[in-house]
This record gives C-alpha cells, structure tokens and sequence, in this order.
C-alpha cells in the first residue's frame, strides 16, 4: 500500500485505510500535544485497541500536511503494537518520537534522520538502523528488550543515550551494539539483563560514562574498545574492576589505547594512585606482548636456520643475538617493574629497599655472631688488646675484643646501621668506616663480597627511584 498522504485522508472512510482505534486515539493526541497511552505494559497481541502503522507514526512525527493541525510537541506513544517498517531515513522530524512500552514488527530505520528526543523505553524491537541518527536531547532504550543489532554508528546524541535495564540479545547477527564513532552526551550502562552479543565502540566519545561492572561482565571478550574516549567516570569502581573490564576487551593484538584513556581520566578527576596503577598494567601488558612477539621472532628464525645453505647459516647466526637481547630486554623490563612499577609506582623502591634492608641486617647479625666481623682500623689490628683477643676468642676475636678497654670506646657494631650504611649511597652512619667482613672464615668472606652486590643493588634501586619519583611530579604538574 503507498504511504499515507494526509492524516485527512487516512480518516477519511471512502479511502479504505479503516483507521483502529488506538490510530484515531493517536492522532487526537498529536493534534493536542498529549500523550497517546494505550496501556501501561508492551502489548501481548495486535488488537484494534493497539495496533498502529509505521506510516501512520512516520506522517505523524514529520509534521502532516499544512492542514492537518498536528501539535509541535511530536509523536507520544506507549502500549503500541507497530505494524510495518518505521523508516524515518533522512528525515526531520518534527518534536519528540518516543515510542515506550511498544512491539515493533520490523526494525525502525532513522538512518541520518534528525529528532529532538527518540524514546523506545520498555519496547521490543528487533533491532534498529539509526547511522548517522542526530538527536538534539536524549536517546532511550532503557528497559528495552532488543532482538537484533542496535546501529548507531557515527550518530550524533546531545544528551545521553540509557541502556538501563535492557535486554540485549544481538539475534543471530555480531554485535548487539555498533557505535563507532559515536558521540554522545553520556552513555549509561547499567542494571543489564541479559545479553548475547558484542559491544563496539570503537573510535566513540562520550562526556560522560555511566557503567557498572556486572553488566561489562556479560560482554566479556565481546567488547571493543580501541579508540573510545569519556572525560568523566561518575562510578569510580575499584582499580582492579576496571582492569578487569579492560582485560575483558576484544582484539588479535592488544592495543594501550583504553588503558592510557582510563588512566587519563582518572587522572583528571584527581584519583592520581589510580591512573598511576592503569598505567603500571599497561607496560605489564606490553611488556608480555613483546616477550610474545620476541619468542614468535625466534622460532621463525629457528625454522629459517635449518639446510646449509647460506642463508641458513648466516639466520643461525643471528638466532643467538636475538636470544641474547630478548633476555636482556625482559630482565631489564622485569628489574623495573618489581622496583618502581615502570616509573608509575615509585613506591616500591621503598618496599623493595625495606626487603633488602631486612634480610642484609639479618645476615650480617648471624655473620657478626660467628665472628666474621673485625674493626676496620689498621691501628686496632696491631694492638696488643687485638692480639689478646685473638688468643682469647680467635673464631670471634671482636666479640673478646668490645669488652676490653679500648674496644669500649670504638664504635660499637649495629648489623641494621652497617647494612644500610652499605646499601644506600651517600649516607654515612660511621659503621662501614668502622667494620669489615673479614675473610678468615667462610662467612666472612661470603659477607665480604655480598658487600659489593648490597652496594650496587642501593644504587640501582636509588637512581630508579629518584628518576621514577621525579618523573610523577613532572607528570602531575602537566
């Protein structure tokens, strides 16, 4: 049958479109500005008391005819059962379409169509092509239950577009949700029923996001997410949700981009630590995505050196550099993570200084116990209390030593104060100029050259941290 021409005609008995009674109910309420409500709850079967055609809604929400008298308010439906294809394709429309509480037969099209507000809350649809869709205020699909794709790729929504209790189930097709390069005002996406489908956002932008948890969790490993950017998270959950929820996204090869977005606005709404800890997890990532990439390298280069040929030999050579830098390359990426967390969590140079710390003070006790612990002093050495000493106690001569008169007055041995007096630079508390290890017992010796590791480990654990420290205030102040 050919669209409607005018709401006259379509009234009109001679014409044979034999209006319902919900379609005359409608079109009073548009032609007043009131709300056309057949019922408070989605239709369970087309009745002369529901039913209403797509076309009659598309001449409705356009405008009419000059003479129809049609109010600018729009079209205001709930309880409908919608026959036919609503295609409102490049369109103007005319005020709000919202179509709650409503079964759709076919899936509207508003492809490149502009509206004020669009509203299908607590509808069945299945499905909906709105690319390109403009909406000047809010787009609605809160307690909807979809049956197909929802296609708002490119559209553009001023206000915000409410997922709120729907229940989405992409049937049969991909994504239940394709968005690319959409913008929006905000995006809410919570109280999730059900779901079948994946999620696409790629390249979207919105002001603000409006999730939870759970409802993400359904989507797992059917959600894209390259590209999308938010500037405002009004439910800050738990740094580990929402590193979950990002190790929950789709793709072959792993993209930084959702990390650094995350970490970025939460950085801008003041919660530093946290964006610091999405950052740490980043370069965790890509550090596994590297070592993958170098392992994957390798073994090509193993299969490329068997023959004899030329070209295989000169590969076999180049297997060993390879190998030689890859491991390098993942200690060195090791060492920084566990001692400043990439430069993000600079922290842990405390923490890792604290472990060291404790376990050189307790190794240097127990080497001090069995005397492998001497004053550092050329003088003392050739004393003649030393050399009684010696005779007294020669395992552990010092432990003699200390309760004689001159060792009274020397610096008295402090296994905490010597290992942090060794282990971190450019502090002095007396007791390495005081003390050596000696080397005329086993644990001495092992102390002796445990000495020069514990003096490298403060050094590289210090520089790390200071660059690290350095570099989060330079970070902050930009």
């Amino acid at each position: 049958m050919p669209r409607i021409p005018s709401v006259a005609a379509f009234l009109k008995p001679d014409n044979g479109y034999e209006p319902t009674e919900a379609e005359r109910r409608l079109i009073a309420a548009c032609q007043k500005g009131e709300h056309c409500i057949l019922s408070d709850e989605r239709p369970t079967g087309p009745t002369d008391a529901n039913v209403v055609r797509a076309d009659l809604i598309r001449l409705l929400i356009l405008g009419g005819t000059k003479d129809c008298g049609l109010h600018e308010s729009g079209v205001w439906l709930e309880g409908g059962w919608v026959t036919g294809m609503l295609d409102l394709s490049h369109s103007i429309g005319r005020g709000k379409l919202v179509l709650d509480e409503a079964i759709f037969e076919k899936a509207p099209v508003l492809s490149y169509a502009q509206f004020d507000q669009v509203s299908f809350v607590r509808s069945k649809l299945p499905g909906l092509h709105a690319e390109c869709l403009q909406v000047k205020h809010n787009l609605s699909f809160a307690g909807a239950m979809i049956r197909g794709c929802i296609n708002l790729m490119n559209a553009v929504v001023g206000g915000q577009i409410s997922l709120t209790g729907a229940n989405l189930d992409a049937g049969g097709t991909y994504a239940v949700l394709k968005a690319q390069g959409l913008r929006a005002g905000s995006l809410i996406f919570r109280d999730i029923r059900e779901s079948n489908g994946a999620i696409e956002l790629v390249s979207a932008h919105v002001s603000d996001l409006v999730d939870e948890p759970k409802s993400w969790n359904q989507f797992a490993g059917k959600i894209h997410l390259i590209g999308f950017s938010y500037d405002r998270l009004v439910d800050v959950w738990k740094t580990k949700e929402r590193l979950n929820w990002l190790a929950s996204l789709k793709g072959v090869h792993f993209s930084p981009q959702p990390y650094t977005q995350l970490a970025k606005t939460l950085a801008a709404m003041g919660h530093n630590r946290a964006a610091r800890r999405v950052l740490y997890e980043r370069e965790e990532i890509l550090g596994q995505e590297q070592l993958r990439e170098g392992r994957k390298k390798l073994s090509e280069l193993w299969r490329g050196s068997r023959g004899d040929s030329a070209a295989a030999q000169e590969v076999r050579a180049d297997i060993g550099e390879h190998w030689c830098r890859m491991r390098f390359w993942q200690a060195t990426h090791w060492l920084i993570g566990r001692v400043v967390g990439h430069g993000y969590l600079p922290e842990r140079a405390l923490i890792v200084s604290l472990k060291v710390l404790t376990v050189a003070t307790l190794g240097y006790f127990i080497v001090w116990r069995a005397g492998g612990m001497v004053p550092n002093s050329d003088v003392v050495m050739t004393s003649a209390q030393w050399a009684q000493a010696m005779a007294e106690n020669p395992a552990a001569p010092a432990h003699a030593w200390e309760h004689l008169g001159a060792g009274q007055h020397y610096e008295t041995f402090n296994a905490f104060a010597y290992a942090a007096d060794v282990f971190v630079p450019l502090f002095d508390l007396g007791q390495e100029s005081a003390w050596a290890a000696t080397t005329a017992n086993f644990l001495g010796t092992m102390a002796w050259g445990a000495k020069w590791l514990l003096q490298g480990m403060g050094w590289l654990v210090s520089a790390l941290g200071v660059a690290a420290i350095t570099g989060i205030m330079q970070k902050d102040r930009d």
